[in-house]
């Protein structure tokens, strides 16, 4: 799975690590896999010393999150005069349990937070279901591989 989002944000802003990176401007991802018994939750991150993190909040049973999340390959780069953060992220197929030749449609949902005063402010949606804790699939779009 490729992960290519360009974020428009005035100021960007990741003075976090780890877990808490969702408090400040990054990308956040939810989608559940055939088979599979819950949600992945996935962040990608723009740090404050310009290197790129992702990080696993959820996996679903069985699944590995740790081990998932060190195979995520991302780039990130930030062009200050355009005002454009760019994640671009490779989930080897492998590492989140889907198999290689999927072809049933996936719920999906992408948010992107945004911090301008140390904590996350905002944030937008690609639909409802997403952002608030839970996950409800039902509400996402279905994306196909």
């Amino acid at each position: 799975m490729i992960v290519d989002v360009m974020v428009r944000d005035d100021k960007h802003e990741q003075p976090f690590t780890g877990q808490d990176v969702w408090k400040a401007d990054n990308v956040q991802l939810a989608f559940q896999l055939p088979g599979q018994s819950s949600c992945w939750e996935l962040g990608l991150s723009l740090l404050a010393d310009g290197t790129a993190q992702a990080c696993c909040w959820a996996a679903p049973k069985g699944q590995d999150a740790a081990r998932a999340c060190k195979q995520i390959t991302l780039q990130t780069s930030r062009d200050d005069s355009a005002k454009i953060t760019r994640y671009h992220a490779v989930i080897p197929a492998t590492a989140i349990g889907l198999a290689a030749d999927a072809q049933i449609p996936i719920p999906f949902n992408l948010f992107v937070n945004d911090s301008d005063a140390g904590t996350r402010e905002s944030f937008i949606a690609i639909a409802p279901g997403f952002g608030f804790g839970k996950h409800e699939t039902a509400l996402f779009p279905l994306i196909s591989f």
